[in-house]
């Protein structure tokens, strides 16, 4: 079948978000037209106001405006990296996931960590360097992510003596942090690597403690020109929504903190 027909229509058979929209309308629409006296009249107003955010947070075409607002921030580089000149080093935030085996914990990246890993080795085949890989330890025996992210470098073709790990940060803010302690002395050119979502706060926490970072955004969620099917809820919008959702809290949060 058709990737982009799927995307598009074969959502009807998917459960979850279309059905919870087509549900939500229904109870809508009984308990605005039944007497004042049924029991999801007085409910009304309630289930309208959970019909609209549930069809508007279903909707690709809000989740992605969302994701666009944070991803278009920080744009890729081209240019400025063609420019660069002298010493790099580049920073790159972990991210991944974890499960449970028989003989214990297995790091597993995520499609995140994957872009990140690939972003930052096709930059440092470019400009050459040192790669630091920063973060996220998991599991009781506190195996980081930053571990396996910078050994599938090394199978990417960087050499080991170029990368740096940091196995002790759990979030953005400690990622960079823990790198700024680490890098004691900077050189010329600094690269940030991780999502482009997830740029604005990483740029905001590096401004917030004066590193003095260059952004380098990878893995875009967000697209541009979506066809008519987009004010339509699906499945895949949720997903958008959870991910613009966690940055602007975490973002709020930060700020809340005084990490920005």
């Amino acid at each position: 079948m058709d990737t982009l027909f799927f995307e598009d229509y074969g959502q009807i058979f998917l459960p979850l978000s279309v059905y919870l929209v087509l549900v939500l309308a229904a109870l809508t629409y009984f308990a605005f037209r039944r007497d004042i006296g049924h029991r999801l009249t007085r409910w009304r107003y309630v289930l309208l106001l959970l019909l609209v955010w549930s069809y508007l947070g279903n909707m690709p075409l809000v989740a992605n405006s969302l994701v666009n607002s944070l991803e278009s921030q920080y744009p890729v580089a081209v240019t400025e990296v063609a420019r660069s000149t002298g010493d790099h080093m580049i920073v790159v935030l972990s991210t991944g996931d974890f499960r449970r085996t028989k003989s214990g914990i297995a790091i597993k990246l995520n499609a995140s960590g994957w872009e990140r890993t690939k972003a930052a080795v096709d930059l440092w085949k470019r400009i050459g360097g040192t790669i630091v890989f920063t973060g996220l330890p998991i599991g009781e025996q506190r195996a980081a992510v930053a571990r396996q992210m910078a050994y599938i470098a090394t199978t990417m073709g960087v050499d080991p003596e170029s990368i740096l790990v940091e196995e002790e940060a759990r979030n953005t803010y400690e990622n960079i942090q823990n790198a700024v302690a680490m890098i004691k002395n900077p050189p010329e050119n600094v690269w940030l690597v991780t999502s482009a979502i997830n740029m604005p706060r990483a740029m905001g926490v590096a401004k917030k403690l004066g590193f003095k970072a260059k952004p380098y955004p990878s893995d875009f969620h967000g697209q541009y020109n979506m066809g008519w099917t987009s004010i339509f809820p699906n499945n895949s919008a949720a997903a958008n929504l959870q991910l613009a959702g966690h940055e602007y809290i975490g973002i709020f949060y930060y700020w809340l903190r005084g990490r920005l």
